[in-house]
């Protein structure tokens, strides 16, 4: 990566082989890094933006901070060169997209389109048709759905939008598992209950999870010198299979 670029999470990537990072230089919010072809760059059009998210390999989502203060999400074609706005701006913030329904979900506040503060589940299409109003940012379709009042964060939600997993709080020696709950409320499902850390839960389209696993560290150690493992979890029977494992891995990202 090139010097001046600090890499500082929004790791996405897709399984066509495009990856996306979310960078700042000379600390101020560049545009995402797009790594594809071997080759990681800016790619001309994109403005400066956090929570990149793939729809498809040439399809992205973004979250924009107008200069007015007003939270939008911006889709874009990367097909094209410079890349092109595919839709209208779209309320809200933390953009992903839900393979299995076809829909984005966002975190949403009133008075910006939205009647209540939570999470929302939008249908692509008809974000894609939208028209832009007065404000520049195209109106809530009338079959969005209400997905929790929680402050869930919208990438770890499963493909369809039905349930979102999280990392327990960190004990004494900072041991942590991962956790599901359904968005409709209920009591979490413990999906790892180990003397390790797990950390950096990521769907799959398919539904599984990806994340990783590793051995908690002596008090002072160097956190880059930890062994990490990548796990991936199948939600249907529960079995883990490790795909490999890599030294200081901080950050972890399923291929959608």
């Amino acid at each position: 990566m090139p010097d001046e670029f600090v890499p500082f999470g929004g790791l996405a990537c897709t399984r066509g082989g495009a990856a996306v990072l979310d960078v700042s230089a000379g600390g101020a919010l560049r545009s995402p890094l797009v790594l594809s072809d071997d080759r990681l760059a800016p790619v001309a059009g994109l403005p400066p933006a956090t929570s990149s998210s793939w729809v498809d390999d040439d399809t992205l989502l973004l979250f924009e901070a107008a200069a007015e203060g007003l939270s939008r999400v911006r889709i874009y074609d990367l097909a094209v060169q410079p890349a092109s706005l595919a839709g209208p701006a779209l309320p809200g913030q933390l953009p992903a997209f839900l393979a299995g329904s076809k829909e984005i979900a966002v975190q949403g506040t009133p008075p910006l389109g939205f009647e209540r503060t939570g999470t929302y589940a939008l249908a692509l299409d008809a974000l894609l048709s939208g028209d832009e109003g007065a404000d520049g940012v195209t109106g809530i379709p009338a079959d969005e759905r209400f997905l929790s009042a929680f402050p869930i964060e919208p990438e770890l939600l499963d493909p369809f939008g039905h349930e979102f997993v999280f990392v327990t709080a960190a004990q004494e020696n900072n041991q942590r598992d991962l956790q599901l709950v359904s968005i409709d409320g209920g009591e979490p499902e413990t999906l790892t209950a180990t003397p390790e850390q797990e950390s950096e839960p990521s769907w799959t389209p398919d539904g599984d999870l990806l994340f990783l696993r590793q051995e908690l560290t002596a008090a002072g150690a160097d956190p880059r010198e930890a062994i990490s493992e990548v796990v991936l979890l199948d939600r249907d029977s529960g079995e883990e299979r490790v795909l490999g494992s890599a030294r200081g891995a901080i950050m972890l990202a399923a291929c959608r």
